[in-house]
């Protein structure tokens, strides 16, 4: 009797791991972009990293950004053959009298990526370097709860689900 159970049972929780493992894979995901996979925590970091470089303050949206162009930046640079090391911009940083000791691999790229756009305009090669960048992005796939659109650059509506109805 109970082996004709186990085996519904067995294939329940098959499907019930399936499905978990699959959802897995998502869970934490702010977006893709070059085949990289930056996680909402990353998002987090950079966002409140990203003031004491800037100057400015950074909200979830803005500092995914800034990742997803970092990204798209620091590719289109490397097919160019553009590159700059680590320690070139925590030298560039202390000239800017801003300390890197605390900086995070993630928002130390991002700085990296400005550094490199300063040497793409100034490259012969910025009009096809430029193109490489937008399209990168356009092909980002990014969490929509981050109201980013890497198709247009710009911001999006909120999906439906997200708004609020009002009677």
């Amino acid at each position: 009797m109970f082996s004709n159970l186990r085996r519904p049972l067995s294939a329940l929780a098959v499907v019930a791991l399936a499905g978990s493992t699959l959802a897995g894979c998502q869970a934490g995901q702010a977006a893709t972009v070059a085949g990289e996979r930056i996680s909402e925590t990353t998002v987090s970091v950079v966002a409140a990293e990203l003031p004491r470089v800037t100057g400015q303050g950074a909200s979830q949206s803005a500092a995914l950004a800034n990742l997803l162009i970092a990204t798209a930046i620091t590719t289109a640079a490397g097919e160019n053959g553009m590159a700059m090391s680590d320690d070139d911009v925590r030298a560039a940083l202390t000239n800017l009298k801003i300390d890197p000791a605390d900086i995070s691999e993630e928002t130390l790229q991002v700085a990296k990526a400005s550094l490199l756009n300063q040497q793409i305009a100034a490259s012969d090669k910025k009009q096809a370097i430029g193109e490489r960048i937008t399209e990168i992005l356009r092909s980002a796939d990014v969490n929509p709860r981050y109201g980013i659109d890497p198709a247009k650059g710009t911001a999006m509506a909120p999906p439906v689900w997200l708004v609020p109805k009002t009677q």
